[in-house]
Order: C-alpha cells, then sequence, then structure tokens
C-alpha cells in the first residue's frame, strides 16, 4: 500500500456513502433546479462516496463533488460543465463523451480514467486551490495545498482540452491521441511516454514540459512556448 493510500484512509472512512437511490434523488432535484423548475436544489455531493455507481446521462453541471470519491463511476455522457470536483477521486471513472466544460478538477485524481471524447475546455487542473475547497476537504483543517490533478494512464482520446489550465500536471503514459489541445497550458507537467499522436498543441505551453518517451507523431506544435531547463523561453 502506497503512504498516499494510507494518508487517504482516514478521510475516505469520514466520507458518506450514499445509495444509489440518494445520489439519484439529488441529481434529479439538480436536474429540477437547472431546468428552473419547482422542487429544485444544488447536488451537493462533498465528502460523499459515490464509487461504481451510474449517473451516466445526468445533466450535474455546477454541481459540487469536492473531496468525492467517484472511482469506476459511469458519467458518461454526463452534463458536468463548471462542477466541482476539488481533490475529487476519479480513478477509472468513464467520463467518456461527457461535457465538462470548465469544470474545476485541481488536485484531481483520475488515474486511469475513460475520458475519450469529453469537452474539457477550459479545464482547471491546476495543483493550487481555493481557501474555501481546502478548508472543506480537510474538515476546517487545511495546510494550505492538496496535490497535482494526477491524470496517468487516463484515455483522452479525441477530447477537448482547448484552453485547458494544465500546470504541473501529471499525465504520465496518458493517451490524448487525435485530442484538441490548442492554447493548453502545460507548462512544468510531466507527459512522460503519453500518447500525443495527431494531437493539436497549436500555441500551447510547454515550458519545462517533461515528454520522455511521449509519441509525438503527426502532432502540430505550430507557435508552441518551449523551453528546456537551460534553454530560452521562446515560441516556436
Amino acid at each position: 500500500m502506497t503512504i498516499g493510500k494510507i494518508r487517504d484512509k482516514p478521510r475516505r472512512a469520514g466520507c458518506t456513502k450514499l445509495t444509489e437511490k440518494q445520489a439519484s434523488s439529488a441529481a434529479s432535484r439538480h436536474e429540477l433546479l437547472y431546468s428552473g423548475r419547482v422542487g429544485g436544489a444544488r447536488a451537493v455531493f462533498a465528502h460523499c462516496d459515490l464509487s461504481g455507481m451510474d449517473l451516466s446521462g445526468r445533466n450535474l453541471s455546477d454541481a459540487d463533488f469536492t473531496g468525492a470519491y467517484l472511482e469506476e463511476t459511469n458519467l458518461s455522457g454526463a452534463r458536468l460543465d463548471s462542477t466541482c470536483f476539488g481533490g475529487a477521486s476519479l480513478i477509472r471513472a468513464n467520463l467518456t463523451g461527457a461535457s465538462m466544460r470548465r469544470a474545476d478538477l485541481r488536485g484531481a485524481q483520475i488515474q486511469g480514467a475513460n475520458l475519450i471524447g469529453a469537452d474539457l475546455y477550459e479545464a482547471d487542473m491546476r495543483r493550487e486551490i481555493g481557501t474555501e475547497a481546502l478548508s472543506l476537504l480537510a474538515g476546517g483543517h487545511s495546510s494550505g495545498e492538496i496535490g497535482q490533478t494526477d491524470l496517468s494512464d487516463a484515455l483522452l482520446a479525441s477530447a477537448n482540452l482547448e484552453r485547458a489550465k494544465m500546470p504541473g500536471v501529471l499525465a504520465c503514459r496518458a493517451d490524448f491521441s487525435d485530442s484538441t489541445m490548442r492554447h493548453c497550458d502545460l507548462s512544468d507537467g510531466n507527459l512522460s511516454y503519453a500518447k500525443l499522436t495527431g494531437a493539436n498543441l497549436e500555441r500551447a505551453n510547454l515550458r519545462n514540459c517533461d515528454l520522455t518517451g511521449a509519441d509525438l507523431a503527426h502532432t502540430v506544435l505550430a507557435g508552441i512556448l518551449f523551453s528546456t531547463t537551460h534553454g530560452p523561453k521562446a515560441p516556436i
């Protein structure tokens, strides 16, 4: 067991494990609110465990999943625009075709997740997270920072990552083939052994990005910002 998992056990033990019925009911009320109908209420799943549940196709835009567990949860085709996943665990989640425009994924664990065809336009995957969310994640005992967003081994083929904020992201062995990554900020990120074949990285920020062993065949790199540790930071 890794140190990260050992440290994670107390926080997970303190999470509320929801039933499928409870999660579905909260999602339905959220959809009522989003459509302006009577009886609606925002879905707040902060610190809840929804692992393995089926929320596919649901409209959960602007919902709160801060610090939630969504491991192997089915969110395929769901609307998750501007939804907060700060510090959440989405390990091996199914997010194929999901709309996650401007979603907050700061510090989220997304290892091995399926995001093929997902729309992550302007999604936020930075290390930093706001003071209120940090306090919430730590149960009011925040130390100031949570870990990097981790996309290691995730499938993002044909995904839209245009203008996504991903500085310092961990994306080792992730599959970005044929994805749109124009103006994406990947500075200081780790994309070692990632698959970027056919991806469009036009004007992306790759300053100090680790691309060791990455597959860049047929990748569009026009106008990228790139530098090595000792090299000048200048557009190609």
